[in-house]
Order: C-alpha cells, then structure tokens, then sequence
C-alpha cells in the first residue's frame, strides 16, 4: 500500500515528507526555478544584494514547519523577497534564515536558543566587512517571530560581544506576519500549535509531538514574548495579520498577533497563515497588502535610525 501524501506547511503543495530533516534536505536540495542551480536550505542565503552599496539588511526568518525559500514562495514560482523587492529597494541586501525548525521548536527549549544564536552569528559574518554599520529589518512569519524576539534578547544580554552589540543597536524594524504574541498559558501555546499543524495538514504523530512540546515549553516561549516587550519600544513594527481561515482554523487572529505597543501599526491581510507570506506580481492586490508596506517601513528604518518612529507616520 502507498503510502497517503502529505501536504507540508510552507508550500501547500503534496510532498511524500511533510517534515524534511536537515540531512535529507541537503540530500535532495530543489533547483531554483531561476537559476537552475541546487539551492540549500540551511543558513543565511543572500537572494539580492547591490555589493558595497547596500544601505540596510533585510532578513527574512520562516516560522514552524517553513523553509527559507518556499515559504515565501508563490504557487507559481514567484519568490517576492528576490524577484519584486529589489525593485523598490535597490540598495538593499536581503536574505532569507533557513533553519530546522521543527529541532528548534520541540526536543528542549535549549534549541530555540541555539537557533537564535544562530541566526546572530550568521548575520554577525555577513557584516563583518561591511564597514559602517547598516539598520536591520527583519520580516517574520509565524514561530519565526519568536526565534527573532529571542535573537533580540540574547543580544541585549550579551552585547558587550560587539558582534551582538552591532545587531541589536542596528535592528530598528520588524515585520510580523501571522506571528503569535499571545500565549498566555500552556492551553494558548498547545491551541496555537494545533491549529497551525492542523492547517499544515501534517501527520498525526509530528502533531501530536510538537504540540506537547510546546504546551511544555509554553512558560520559556510567554516569557520571550514578554521580555522582548522592553526592547520594542525603540522598534518601528507592522504586525500584519490573516482574516482568513485555513482548514476551517484561524490560525493567529488580531488578539493574538496583536503586541500592544504604540509604535506597532496593525494591519489585516485577506489571507490565512499560509499564504499571508506569499505574492503572486509586483502588480497584484497581495504586494499592496504585504510588500507596499515592507518598502515603507524599510525605509522608515533607513531615514531616521536613531529616532522613534511611529507606525502611522
């Protein structure tokens, strides 16, 4: 008997391993549909670049179950973040975080920690030779909200490294997208996970673990949330949320993606958590959504870097 297709999270698409391991994915790397060369999936990946002129970083961080590339990859190819960004933001580097997440979120709370250590040190070497220091926006779908919060927080607690010092003075904007902020309690963080997996459409036993995971670590994951809170408040942040459910869930509502800070700008996207990342054209009703408000707030991250902007400016 075959074995019954599973349809992975990011993508929506039907895949025979709907949880792809780290081996397996530097295994069977997919081409890029551009340029036909096999692309990893692991790291800090460069999708545009203008050099020596690049004025900020732009870092994208895919959340649970997500891949660097496909999750913000269109249906038809299309890969917002490289082929209609650049476009609005010439001058920009931008680079997408591929990790494990499903290690990250699950096994030990010590992972998400290792994990966001990770990513500083990934982004520490790409600007060691950079010279002056360029603002870093960040743009974060799903769990990989959390995994940036903690970044921000390990930086914070370790910036007499002037590596981490360098991130965390230079980080002046985030964009959330279908990022959970609330998770009160263990039930929140379990419901969370359930819904999400549930709209994955993943195997039973990858769901059933990873919700016990985070029901369990669900104290570690509230208190990122809460500390990251201190350090926001000099951030300029969109949190972009879905109105649209996916396999009858919603899976991270306004209350729940909501921060409640006053330098936070809400905005509703028709979308549900899969497709809230995704963009078809630089023409269409998705980019003015999502992208049209990423150019803003990159340059908004770019004009006064020392100053406190507000969201609605």
């Amino acid at each position: 008997m075959s074995k019954p297709m599973k349809v992975a999270f990011w993508k929506g698409k039907k895949k025979e391993d709907a949880v792809p391991s780290v081996n397996a994915s530097a295994a069977a790397a997919p081409a890029d549909v551009v340029t036909g060369i096999a692309r990893e999936s692991i790291g800090l990946i460069e999708l545009s670049s203008p050099g020596a002129d690049a004025t900020v970083d732009v870092v994208a961080v895919h959340g649970l179950q997500g891949d660097a590339y496909e999750t913000w990859e269109h249906d038809n190819g299309s890969l917002w973040l490289r082929d209609f960004l650049p476009q609005d933001l010439p001058l920009a580097r931008i680079m997408t975080f591929g990790y494990d997440s499903t290690v990250a979120f699950s096994k030990s709370v010590a992972k998400i920690e290792d994990k966001a250590l990770g990513l500083l040190n990934r982004i520490s070497s790409k600007r060691l030779n950079d010279g002056s220091p360029k603002p870093i926006v960040f743009i974060c779908h799903s769990l990989g909200g959390i995994l940036v919060k903690k970044a921000l927080i390990l930086a914070h607690e370790r910036s007499s490294d002037a590596d981490h010092k360098d991130i965390l003075e230079s980080t002046k904007a985030i964009a959330f997208l279908g990022v959970p902020h609330k998770g009160s309690d263990s039930a929140g963080w379990a419901t969370f996970a359930a819904n999400a997996l549930k709209a994955a459409s993943i195997g039973t036993s990858t769901n059933t673990a990873l919700v016990a995971d985070l029901k369990r670590d669900s104290t570690t994951l509230t208190n990122i949330s809460k500390q990251f809170v201190d350090r926001a408040r000099d951030l300029v942040i969109y949190t972009f949320y879905e109105t649209q459910k996916i396999s009858g869930v919603l899976v991270v509502d306004e209350l729940s993606a909501r921060i409640g800070l006053p330098n936070e700008k809400m905005l509703p996207v028709d979308a549900n958590h899969r497709t809230i990342c995704k963009i078809s054209s630089h023409t269409s009703q998705e980019y003015d959504a999502v992208g049209v408000w990423i150019v803003k707030l990159v340059k908004l991250a770019t004009k006064k870097p020392k100053t406190v902007q507000r969201p609605d400016v």
